[in-house]
């Protein structure tokens, strides 16, 4: 799946995918519910493919971050955004070890 795709939007909870495109908007699909709804030029959207995570060295692409924990999980599920901070920080360094913790 291109991450380009997959979209967030201010204000709303959960991702979409992005179905069609309209004159002054766009058609997205909840990811969770399946519900289908126009977002316009007016709404905040951001696309997944754009956003990267700060390193101490170079930013690094989502798609990328997500391509290294998958391999360090093999294919498991990841913790969830409900655990300690601190086991989330350890997580990350199983993967992303140069990640930038004072602006992540």
């Amino acid at each position: 799946m291109d991450l380009k795709e997959i979209v967030s939007i201010a204000g709303r909870p959960g991702l979409y995918k992005i179905i069609a495109q309209g004159k002054n908007s766009v058609f997205v699909e909840s990811l969770i519910d399946k519900k289908r709804f126009p977002a316009h030029a007016s709404d905040k959207i951001s696309s997944l493919g754009d956003i990267s995570i700060y390193t101490l060295d170079d930013d690094v692409k989502l798609e990328d971050v997500y391509e290294k924990m998958f391999k360090v999980l093999d294919g498991k599920i990841a913790l969830s955004h409900k655990e300690d901070p601190q086991k989330l920080r350890d997580f990350i360094i199983g993967f992303l070890p140069n990640y930038d913790s004072d602006k992540v």
